[in-house]
């Protein structure tokens, strides 16, 4: 008795190992943290982008260059966010990542609050890399 429960133990000990390690070594884990991160610097510089849109309906010109990178891997890529009066790019540049030259556009709208929203709307990365909330023109939250 004492032994098969020691066995089972074991053997899900050993199945809970084996899913951490393909969780972690999943390229497509990587590749969406460093979307998740792209999103992330985007809403630290949206403030003044959503100002000048809840007050005339259209986006200033912005142009800005991060870098994004996974401390724990060897993924580091850089973005670019850029606006024209209606929408803003995130393009990734070149690096060692699936995100690597691709692009998301990201489009504001004012919801029912007055509050301005994101959603994503266009662009040529792949669905699997992004967050489900950056899929077929759902809304993002990025408050």
């Amino acid at each position: 008795m004492l032994r098969n429960i020691i066995i089972t133990l074991i053997l899900s000990f050993l199945i809970i190992i084996g899913i951490g390690y393909a969780v972690y070594n999943d390229r497509d884990f990587h590749e969406k943290q460093l979307f998740a991160q792209a999103l992330t610097q985007f809403s630290l510089n949206a403030q003044q982008l959503e100002k000048q849109f809840l007050a005339n309906s259209t986006l200033p010109e912005h142009n800005q260059q991060l870098n994004l990178n996974i401390p724990s891997s060897n993924v580091h890529l850089p973005l670019a966010i850029k606006s024209d009066q209606k929408t803003i790019t995130l393009l990734f540049g070149n690096g060692n990542s699936a995100l690597a030259n691709q692009t998301v556009i990201l489009e504001p709208y004012i919801n029912k609050a007055r509050q301005v929203r994101w959603k994503c709307i266009q662009g040529s990365l792949l669905l699997r890399y992004r967050s489900k909330s950056c899929q077929l023109g759902k809304g993002i939250s990025i408050q």
